[in-house]
């Protein structure tokens, strides 16, 4: 679908949906079939050979999910040292910014973001993944406020009986065997845990 930047055209230069370190997302139109997307653009000569790599790893993962309530990956082009992500478009920004504003959202409404996400991260499990960075500003509402998952930049495959010991995700979210002992293993259970401060979050602020 992703061709060449001809396929696409920006909604709005000036307009930044999300922006990292070494990244920016942007509002697009596609000249094929008139749908709204989110571009996420890649400075690739930024990034250390560890980190090339792991955005490789994170497109490779994120193209084979398919769940309601996670970022659909639509497709991906590199020209040079650009790398440029076409994912689907959440009108309605992160959760992070709602729960943020206010002390703690309507119960009604944060079981409703819970619940979808809980759906979304259970799926990743049952295909033996592990997102390791589940966290509000992660989750995003479409058009219609469902929640989706989005950012597998920490993700990884972890079959059962399996465990890691890399340090990655959210100071605030990361588990204690992780924050007390840099040594320790962690499993999906990691995700279990970041789940338990969204639902605090939620309903707290």
């Amino acid at each position: 679908m992703l061709n060449s930047l001809k396929d696409i055209k920006l909604v709005d230069e000036s307009k930044i949906l999300g922006e990292g370190a070494f990244s920016q997302v942007q509002k697009v139109i596609s000249q094929k079939d008139g749908k709204t997307y989110a571009l996420k653009r890649v400075d690739v000569s930024s990034l250390s050979p560890a980190e090339v790599s792991n955005l490789r790893n994170e497109i490779a993962l994120h193209r084979t999910l398919d769940h309601a309530n996670i970022i659909h990956f639509v497709d991906c082009l590199q020209i040079g040292n650009l790398v440029y992500i076409l994912l689907e478009y959440a009108g309605n920004g992160s959760v992070f910014f709602y729960i943020h504003s206010r002390e703690g959202l309507p119960e009604s409404l944060a079981l409703r973001f819970f619940y979808q996400t809980a759906l979304a991260v259970r799926y990743l499990h049952e295909h033996k993944i592990v997102h390791r960075d589940i966290k509000p500003e992660n989750i995003l509402l479409d058009n219609l406020f469902n929640a989706k998952l989005c950012d597998f930049g920490w993700s990884c495959f972890l079959p059962d009986n399996m465990a890691r010991t890399s340090i990655c995700g959210t100071y605030e979210y990361m588990p204690p065997e992780i924050v007390n002992d840099q040594n320790s293993c962690h499993t999906s259970k990691v995700d279990i845990w970041c789940l338990g401060i969204l639902l605090y979050e939620l309903l707290h602020g």
